[in-house]
């Protein structure tokens, strides 16, 4: 599996950042551009514990909502949960927590959160990224 340093800087330099903060982070890609990648590595990297929430349908197709968040959050398709814009703005805002999410689209950022209240990271292929320089004050 190719390290995606670029990305990865990036999203270092946003979770230091707004760390004790509250703060959501977005990285948004198109399908199958490696996003999911992207946050495995970082946390394999960074933390020993973290919470990663993915959509579940019951049988009728409805999706369960999206339990209370602890610590360092990671939700995929997190506009698919019911309660996702509360439950996001209450851990980051009154626990003052860091919420990565994973979508497709800055619309989808923006629906569950205030425009100012998100940093979007883009995430392209990982074919892209590797011919990408990574700026010098980035680095390290």
């Amino acid at each position: 599996m190719i390290e995606r340093k670029f990305t990865l800087s990036l999203l270092r330099g946003a979770v230091s950042a707004y760390e004790n903060h509250g703060h959501v982070i977005a990285l948004v890609g198109e399908s199958g551009c490696g996003k999911s990648v992207v946050v495995q590595q970082f946390i394999e990297k960074h933390f020993a514990i973290v919470t990663i929430h993915s959509p579940k349908e019951s049988i009728g197709g409805d999706v369960s909502p999206l339990p209370a968040l602890e610590g360092f959050c990671v939700i995929d398709d997190a506009w698919r949960f019911p309660n996702a814009k509360a439950t996001i703005w209450s851990h980051t805002r009154n626990e003052r927590q860091i919420v990565i999410i994973v979508c497709q689209d800055v619309r989808e950022a923006y629906l569950l959160c205030e425009q100012d209240a998100v940093t979007i990271i883009p995430v392209s292929h990982w074919k892209i990224e590797a011919t990408q320089q990574i700026p010098s004050k980035l680095n390290g």
